[in-house]
């Protein structure tokens, strides 16, 4: 509808996609075959957001996941107050699958910075993944920006939403 078409699309690309730009980059003769920004974002009207980097929307950032001084993901315990060390404004990212939330107000700052970590929304475990310990959090979260660089945090479990919505491949 009308409402969807006046709004601006972003695919932020993960580290997985940049998996198929390494494998691609590796085998030429499958370039222009395989491409999720052509497929994805170019075919629908997306707007490509490169891994590592981010996009800003009313003060936000949104990125697949913050990038440390060296260059490499933030990650471990906390990952959400390490990411307010690197952004002067609020951030929002899921690489880890992770739910985490931070904030902090620093002294002449006119607004108080968030780090979101959203979590995922599968129900598998990846095969890399199995046997170890997986802290996912699995839903969506609803961000509702109430004023510049701010948002409310709303969350929504897979397993709730599950049970209200159903799951059609069960009947």
């Amino acid at each position: 509808g009308q409402v969807w078409d006046a709004m601006e699309r972003v695919y932020v690309e993960g580290n997985h996609e940049n998996w198929i730009e390494q494998y691609v980059d590796r085998n030429p003769e499958v370039q222009g075959i395989l491409s999720i920004k052509k497929d994805v974002a170019d075919k629908f009207g997306f707007k490509w957001v490169p891994y590592k980097s981010d996009w800003t929307y009313k003060g936000v950032s949104f990125t697949h996941v913050p990038i440390n001084e060296a260059g490499k993901p933030i990650g471990g315990a906390n990952a959400a107050a390490k990411a307010l060390a690197i952004y002067h404004n609020s951030v929002v990212w899921g690489h880890s699958h992770k739910l985490d939330l931070a904030c902090v107000a620093r002294h002449n700052s006119p607004h108080l910075n968030q780090a979101i970590n959203v979590g995922c929304f599968f129900e598998h475990v990846d095969d890399y993944a199995r046997g170890s310990v997986t802290s996912y959090w699995r839903g969506l979260v609803a961000l509702n920006h109430y004023s510049h660089n701010r948002v409310d945090v709303n969350t929504f479990s897979l397993k709730h939403l599950l049970e209200v919505y159903g799951d059609d491949e069960e009947e």
